[in-house]
């Protein structure tokens, strides 16, 4: 099943995240069975390709509500410059009819002037613990644009999710360009900051 994704500026930022690959976007599996409702919630961002944009960032963090069977509304939130910024937007599932529920998704940012539309897809979830999403583009010259980000439910991944993200990441990405993302309770409180 596809999802359309409804983000704002914010969401943005998430795509300078991202490397350029000397060979088109490879096929990685998508997780099959994805359910839209069990995404409810809070998720940390813990890691994610990194570059001289995103190194300004911490304790980024998004909620999923569900409104229906269909529709769950999006908040990402994150600190910059000692103060958290936050935008909604709306996840409408496209084909709801759809049997078998892949873990694939089009995000439209339409709050931006460009009107970006990408396709995001969720290679594994534990709906109680981690998600490993992936984007990738092919562009001209035979190369690929890719981002990658590993969720998780609390601010540090559990050692299970640990150890089966780790595998996620060693069978398909460069290690070397991806990091952690901050989130120490001492830096990433709320309490702290603006918003």
């Amino acid at each position: 099943m596809k999802y359309l994704i409804v983000l704002f500026p914010c969401q943005l930022l998430l795509l300078n995240a991202e490397y350029i690959f000397d060979h088109p976007c490879p096929n990685r599996p998508v997780m099959q069975n994805f359910n839209i409702n069990k995404i409810a919630g809070k998720w940390y961002s813990v890691m994610q390709y990194e570059d001289a944009y995103t190194s300004s960032f911490f304790c980024d963090y998004t909620n999923y509500y569900v409104i229906d069977n269909s529709s769950v509304k999006v908040t990402f939130c994150e600190l910059h410059n000692k103060a958290y910024s936050c935008l909604t937007g709306i996840i409408s599932i496209m084909n709801p009819t759809r049997s078998i529920l892949e873990g694939s998704a089009l995000y439209a940012f339409i709050d931006n002037p460009k009107k970006i539309i990408d396709e995001f897809k969720y290679l594994s979830v534990d709906y109680d613990d981690y998600a490993v999403v992936y984007n990738c583009k092919n562009i001209d010259g035979n190369k690929s644009v890719q981002n990658v980000w590993v969720v998780s439910r609390t601010p540090n991944l559990s050692d299970n999710g640990k150890s089966k993200v780790d595998v996620i990441l060693d069978e398909h990405f460069d290690r070397s360009k991806i990091k952690s993302v901050e989130q120490n309770p001492d830096i990433c409180d709320e309490q702290n900051f603006s918003k």
